[in-house]
């Protein structure tokens, strides 16, 4: 049931935004209080304007009128139904590409609805498609769209690289006090003195299972071990050396799968988790939502204070995209990623924040503004 209500969340975040259907229809099923059918009518109005643009973007890429289609999707923007209509479009380019012209046009239109939305998360998307853009391009969209803090490009990267050390290692095993484990990634680094640093999993020599994720550091002929969390086979993990809290020490990063986070540090000759990721943070306290028959009220927090309220004229479809009904784990509408000495918090679609850790490696959440965004991160990453 969970699973399914998070493809259709999926769906429906990517178009977020106001519908035009009949708001007195809505009202009448909202009234109901039945959740299907709220479902239902979201549903079907996102099915009418995508026909709609399917025949509307048709017309323009007959006439080779790719500035038109930007035009087109940069207007949809507001109505939340971009992404949609930007795969519609995609999809027309690429169908039958098979020669330099074509991968041309794609890259240049991508670039141009770029200039017009200033959305990074544009050019990361464009990274979906190497099949269809000449390899020595592919390497310049995909250093612009890292340079740009794309968190799709990030997320992306840290995949690969996750995946092909994981791939590296699968073969090489290491026994601490007696009991194997396997490797996952190594690395050396400098912290004050040589730490060699690996990421190990159990295994069950009887039944070959894996299920815990371990950091291991060695220091000074010295070994420790600490428990990560679970371990699940084909999850990229992705190790991190970095000094988050700027007090010269180094603290050591593991981002698991595509949605969680822990930060350890060494101290006194121990090993210890600082950072536990969402099994720490109450998202009610940051992103909460009331839904009320009418409208919608979001509203958004940080620890400094921040106190920010959206109102939706309802129907609109955040409703969806913010439900928890069929939802036990709410952490599916976030993603903790590290980048450039930050730890960033995401919820898809919505709000970026940022994790700031003190010199004690005590944390505040802190929601990213337009004043105070200097990664100039976008909200347009949607998965």
């Amino acid at each position: 049931m969970e699973k399914r209500i998070l493809l259709l969340t999926i769906f429906i975040i990517m178009f977020s935004g106001c519908l035009k259907g009949s708001e007195n229809e809505y009202i009448k099923i909202k009234r109901t209080g039945d959740w299907n059918k709220i479902s239902e009518y979201y549903l079907k109005e996102m099915e009418n304007e995508a026909k709609k643009a399917e025949k509307d973007l048709e017309e323009i890429y007959s006439k080779h009128n790719d500035e038109g289609a930007v035009k087109y999707i940069v207007r949809s923007q507001k109505s939340g139904y971009l992404n949609i209509f930007l795969n519609i479009y995609t999809n027309k380019i690429i169908k039958n590409c098979e020669n330099q012209k074509c991968s041309d046009r794609l890259v240049r239109f991508y670039y141009n609805l770029y200039d017009d939305t200033k959305d990074i998360e544009i050019i990361g998307r464009l990274l979906d498609y190497s099949d269809n853009i000449d390899k020595s391009e592919y390497k310049k969209i995909e250093e612009f769209a890292l340079n740009n803090h794309s968190l799709k490009a990030i997320t992306e990267k840290h995949k690969k690289e996750g995946l092909f050390l994981e791939k590296k290692y699968e073969n090489e095993s290491f026994t601490i006090k007696g009991k194997e484990y396997r490797v996952i990634q190594k690395k050396e680094e400098i912290v004050k003195e040589k730490m060699e640093i690996m990421l190990l999993t159990e295994t069950d020599m009887e039944t070959s299972e894996e299920n815990k994720l371990y950091l291991y550091i060695k220091k000074n002929n010295k070994e420790y071990i600490a428990e990560v969390s679970d371990y699940m086979y084909g999850f990229p993990q992705f190790l991190i050396i970095s000094d988050i809290n700027n007090d010269g020490i180094k603290e050591i990063i593991i981002e698991k799968n595509p949605n969680d986070l822990f930060v350890f540090k060494f101290s006194d000759e121990k090993l210890i988790k600082v950072f536990s990721g969402f099994k720490e943070i109450n998202f009610d306290n940051y992103y909460k939502i009331n839904d009320e028959i009418e409208k919608l009220v979001i509203t958004i927090k940080d620890d400094s204070g921040y106190n920010k309220k959206i109102f939706k004229k309802l129907p609109n479809l955040m409703e969806i995209q913010d439900s928890k009904e069929g939802i036990k784990d709410e952490s599916i509408y976030y993603q903790l990623v590290y980048i450039n000495n930050k730890i960033i918090m995401r919820r898809i679609g919505s709000q970026n924040y940022e994790i700031v850790f003190d010199k004690n490696l005590n944390f505040k959440i802190k929601a990213i503004t337009e004043k105070n965004n200097e990664l100039k991160l976008s909200t347009g990453y949607y998965y």
